[in-house]
């Protein structure tokens, strides 16, 4: 049997046919775009809750008390109507307006946790020279705060329970600059009563 050339030709000629209609039958249909494109914006989702994730976990735990004690308001003084307006006033009511009461209770959690993990270390300073009163919490804070020993929510004073000694909770490396403080404000009664003039006997 003889090939037929027409009819080779007329074969080949079928070809492309067939391969414009596989392409056609590939073609991407819009629901399919839609659904690539929702799993691509799922998987960014995931890959950005992972790395913050993985960021928090990093943290050390002292990062996270020092950003907590950073974080924490106390109720502004009230000193008219422009105080609503203060950044103070503002972030305290953002926070839920908290009392006092639970602002120190939780400063006091993040500070024993500091404590725990050896940022912070506390200190017992015996007062000789005078007696302590409810004024001096207010002078020693004041002293602190201009010898740079009070910052980002850290360093602080409170009276003993025998009313004879002052408990100092700061970092470590700021104890000496404590002790001086201590040691002045302790001379600071002698030191006046060095300076009132002597009574003359007739």
């Amino acid at each position: 049997m003889r090939c037929n050339p027409a009819g080779a030709s007329w074969l080949q000629a079928l070809r492309p046919v067939r391969r414009v209609a596989e392409l056609g039958s590939r073609r991407c249909h819009p629901m399919s775009q839609k659904r690539k494109a929702l799993r691509l914006l799922v998987a960014v989702v995931a890959v950005v809750v992972v790395v913050a994730l993985i960021r928090e976990w990093s943290r050390s735990d002292i990062d996270r008390h020092l950003t907590a004690i950073a974080r924490l308001r106390y109720p502004p003084r009230q000193g008219g109507l422009w105080t609503y307006f203060t950044p103070d006033y503002i972030r305290w009511s953002l926070q839920g307006r908290p009392p006092v009461e639970d602002v120190t209770r939780e400063r006091y959690q993040h500070l024993d946790a500091l404590l725990a993990l050896g940022y912070l270390e506390r200190r017992v300073f015996p007062i000789k020279h005078r007696t302590l009163e409810i004024q001096d919490a207010s002078t020693l804070h004041t002293m602190a705060k201009s010898r740079g020993l009070v910052r980002d929510g850290l360093g602080y004073v409170n009276f003993g329970s025998d009313l004879r000694s002052l408990v100092v909770i700061a970092r470590p490396e700021e104890m000496d600059a404590w002790e001086e403080l201590i040691r002045a404000f302790d001379d600071e009664t002698r030191s006046t009563k060095s300076l009132e003039p002597k009574a003359t006997s007739r």
